[in-house]
C-alpha cells in the first residue's frame, strides 16, 4: 500500500494540534468566555485557515451561547477547510477496523486530547484525507 503524504495545510493542522497552544472545546468549533478562547480539534484548522488563507471565513460570535462561527458553521467544518485541507466531511467521518463508522467531532468530545487526535491521524491518513 503507498504510504500517503501529507500536505502543507495537514501538516501545519496536525502540528498545532499537537502544540499545545489550543485549549480544548467541545462540543463546539470554537467558544469564547472572556477573553479566553477553547477550540474543538476542527475548530483548530478554521482558525489556521483564518490565519493563512487569502479569503477569509466569515466569523460570527454568539453571546448567549459563547460560540464563534465559521461561515456559518459552529459545529461542522465549513466545505473550504474541509476541501482545503481534504478532509472527507466536515466533521472528520472515518470507518474503524470493525466496519463502524465514527468522527474527529466524536474523538474530540469523547475526551481524546489534541495531541491523541493528531497521532491517530497521523498514523491513519487515508481514513481521513481523499
Amino acid at each position: 500500500m503507498k504510504k500517503y503524504k501529507l500536505t502543507v495545510a495537514q501538516e501545519k493542522w496536525l502540528q498545532a494540534l499537537e502544540s499545545g497552544k489550543y485549549k480544548k472545546a467541545k462540543g463546539k468549533l470554537h467558544k469564547k468566555k472572556g477573553n479566553k478562547h477553547s477550540f474543538c480539534c476542527l475548530g483548530v484548522a478554521c482558525d489556521l485557515y483564518n490565519k493563512t488563507a487569502n479569503v477569509k471565513l466569515k466569523t460570527d460570535y454568539n453571546r448567549d451561547y459563547g460560540e464563534i462561527s465559521y461561515d456559518g458553521e459552529a459545529d461542522i467544518l465549513p466545505y473550504k477547510v474541509a476541501k482545503y485541507l481534504k478532509l472527507s466531511s466536515g466533521s472528520g467521518d472515518f470507518e474503524k477496523d470493525n466496519g463502524e463508522h465514527s468522527a474527529l467531532t466524536e474523538l474530540n468530545d469523547g475526551n481524546w486530547s489534541h495531541k491523541k487526535i493528531a497521532a491517530f491521524i497521523r498514523k491513519n491518513p487515508e481514513l481521513f484525507f481523499e
